[in-house]
C-alpha cells in the first residue's frame, strides 16, 4: 500500500512539473547576410528549446559550432574568425514571453519574449517578436529578428569591412511538444543516444574509477541527471524536484 501511495505522488509530482513543460521536437535556426562577393547563410538543426507554459519562461541555448554551411571553408571562418566556437562554445536567450496566451486553446498568437541574449561572450537585453501557433498538443514558434555584431563584440577584419554588413538576419521555427524526455531516455541507452534525444548536456561530471570512467550528465533545465555507466551506456535517470 505504501509503495503505491509513493508511486501516485511521484506521478502526481511528475504530472504537475513535467506537464508545464514544451520542449522543441524539431526546431531550425539560420541565420543569413548579404554580401557582394558572396551571400552567407547557415542552419542549425540540434537546438532544443524550452518553454513553460504555467510562467512564460523560454530558454535557448544553441552550439554554436552545429551551424551548417554551403561551403566547409565558410564554417571555419565562421567557427574561427568570427563565433570563436572553442572559446564561446553556446550562445542563450533566457527570457519570458509577456503576453498571457491560453496555451490550451488552439490558435495564432503574436508574442513578444523578453530576456538576456548572450552570443560571443556578450549578454544583451533584448525583446523579441514572434508568433506562437497552437495546434492539438503542440506549440509552434517563430521569430524573425537581426543581430548587429557589434552588440556581441563580434569583429568584421579590416579586409572585409563594408562588404559584410553589420548584422546578420536570424530566424528559428520551433515545433515543441509535451516534455517526456525522462521516457525517451531508457536505461542501457549510450550516451551518444541520449545527446541525439535530448541534445547537449549543460554540464557533465566525470569520475575515473580503477573499473573505468563513469559520467553524469546535468540537464539543468530539464530537471534531469543520467549516469552514464563504464560501458558507456545509462544506468540511472533521476528527475530532480
Amino acid at each position: 500500500m505504501k509503495k503505491l501511495f509513493l508511486l501516485a505522488v511521484a506521478t502526481v509530482i511528475y504530472s504537475n512539473v513535467f506537464g508545464q513543460i514544451y520542449w522543441a521536437k524539431s526546431c531550425e535556426i539560420s541565420f543569413f547576410s548579404p554580401t557582394s562577393m558572396e551571400n552567407i547563410s547557415a542552419v542549425n538543426k540540434i537546438t532544443k528549446p524550452l518553454l513553460n507554459i504555467a510562467t512564460g519562461d523560454l530558454q535557448i541555448k544553441i552550439v554554436m559550432s552545429a551551424f551548417d554551411f554551403p561551403k566547409p571553408l565558410m564554417k571555419e571562418h565562421f567557427n574561427e574568425n568570427y563565433a570563436e566556437s572553442e572559446k564561446f562554445p553556446n550562445a542563450f536567450f533566457k527570457g519570458k514571453i509577456n503576453e498571457t496566451i491560453d496555451w490550451t486553446k488552439d490558435g495564432e498568437y503574436k508574442v513578444t519574449a523578453t530576456g538576456k541574449l548572450t552570443i560571443h561572450g556578450v549578454e544583451k537585453d533584448r525583446t523579441i517578436e514572434g508568433i506562437a501557433t497552437v495546434k492539438g498538443k503542440e506549440i509552434t514558434l517563430s521569430s524573425k529578428f537581426k543581430v548587429t555584431f557589434a552588440d556581441h563584440n563580434i569583429q568584421i577584419p579590416f579586409l572585409y569591412s563594408g562588404i559584410i554588413p553589420e548584422f546578420t538576419d536570424v530566424k528559428i521555427d520551433a515545433v515543441l511538444e509535451p516534455y517526456v524526455a525522462p521516457l525517451k531516455a531508457k536505461i542501457g541507452m549510450t550516451k551518444e543516444d541520449v545527446i541525439k534525444i535530448l541534445g547537449p548536456p549543460e554540464k557533465t561530471n566525470a569520475t575515473e574509477t580503477k573499473h573505468g570512467k563513469t559520467e553524469l550528465l546535468f540537464y539543468d533545465n530539464l530537471k534531469t541527471t543520467i549516469n552514464i555507466n563504464i560501458d558507456g551506456k545509462v544506468d540511472y535517470i533521476n528527475l530532480n524536484k
